[in-house]
Formats: structure tokens, C-alpha cells, sequence
């Protein structure tokens, strides 16, 4: 449970998805390590790393690049470790941005 209170702490630092959030070096960085565009309202229903991934590999094929889907979660899950401060071996694809941590 401690770790969790960490990563909710860390996330209200950082983040607050009801306050517009400020996710924008998050998107940014995803956005730029897949070379992908994410609209507002794709990154407003995610809401787990797993709906994220899904979110990014449908991208991905979208514009033909297939090949990386094996390549996402490990690269999302270091760009969130990177981002909020959290262990990346903590992470996995159901943890919540929000509803889990409280935050």
C-alpha cells in the first residue's frame, strides 16, 4: 500500500486529470517516442496504462507501424516510470492514473 500512496502522491503533484491535467510533457513525450498524434478525447478515456497502450498500438496501426507493438509497453511503462517518478517494475497495465490511486 505504500507504494501506491507514493505513486498517488507523485501523481497529485504532477498530475490532476480533473483540473485539465497537466499531462502535456506525458502526451508530449509519448507522442514523440511512437512519432503519433493523440486527440483530447482519446487521452481523456484512458484511463489505465493498458487502455493507454491499446490506445497507442491502435495507432500505430493506423498508420502501418505494426511491427512495434511488442515495443509499446515497455516503452510506455519506462516514459510513465520517467514522467511521475515511480519504479517502472511497480508499474503494470492495470494501474489507474486516477480511480485506483485516489488521485
Amino acid at each position: 500500500m505504500a507504494l501506491l500512496d507514493f505513486i498517488c502522491d507523485t501523481l497529485r503533484r504532477f498530475v490532476s486529470f480533473d483540473e485539465g491535467l497537466d499531462v502535456t510533457e506525458y502526451v508530449a513525450e509519448i507522442e514523440r517516442h511512437f512519432s503519433i498524434r493523440l486527440a483530447p478525447a482519446e487521452i481523456e478515456s484512458t484511463f489505465t496504462l493498458r487502455d493507454m497502450t491499446d490506445l497507442i498500438v491502435r495507432k500505430l496501426q493506423e498508420i502501418g507501424r505494426a511491427d512495434l507493438n511488442d515495443d509499446v509497453w515497455p516503452n510506455l511503462r519506462r516514459i510513465t516510470s520517467d514522467q511521475f517518478g515511480v519504479d517502472a517494475r511497480e508499474l503494470n497495465l492495470d494501474v489507474r492514473y486516477v480511480e485506483d490511486l485516489n488521485c
